[in-house]
């Protein structure tokens, strides 16, 4: 035997070196799955401040509208129906629609003649809803 250089398997350190990497493995795959799950928290976080933030802005001027509405005693049915023509606008199919409709608006705006800071909001309003419209028709293609 003097020509073999025969070494005995060691048992004991392949099954510890196995069992450190599987452990190491494990580690890894858990870090990664921790990782993940805290992107994934703070996506849906960050979407759920967007969405709170978009509603808050699409509704900031609804207390305006219903105080305008309120604050208008006898004319308040007409406050209203203007407002809801200045939302209808959005439906307009077409700018030619849109000019007709904004200029319905503006002409019934201007027979609320008792309070002058209405009649304004009342154009404001119409004319944010008006371009807005415009803007997005023609980014549709939608020039007539």
């Amino acid at each position: 035997m003097d020509g073999f250089n025969f070494k005995p398997y060691d048992f004991n350190n392949s099954l510890a070196s196995q069992t450190a990497r599987d452990s190491t493995e494990q580690i890894r795959k858990m870090q990664e799955a921790m990782q993940r799950k805290n992107r994934e928290e703070a996506e849906y976080k960050k979407l759920m401040l967007e969405s709170v933030q978009g509603i808050e802005s699409n509704t900031s001027g609804l207390p305006e509208m219903i105080s305008l509405i309120r604050a208008n005693g006898e004319k308040s049915d007409e406050v209203y129906d203007i407002l809801v023509e200045i939302l209808a606008l959005s439906k307009a199919k077409d700018i030619q629609e849109a000019d007709s409709k904004f200029e319905s608006i503006t002409n019934k705006a201007k027979g609320l003649s008792d309070s002058i800071e209405t009649t304004q909001k009342l154009f404001g309003y119409a004319v944010i809803a008006y371009q807005t419209v415009k803007l997005a028709l023609t980014a549709a293609g939608i020039n007539i």
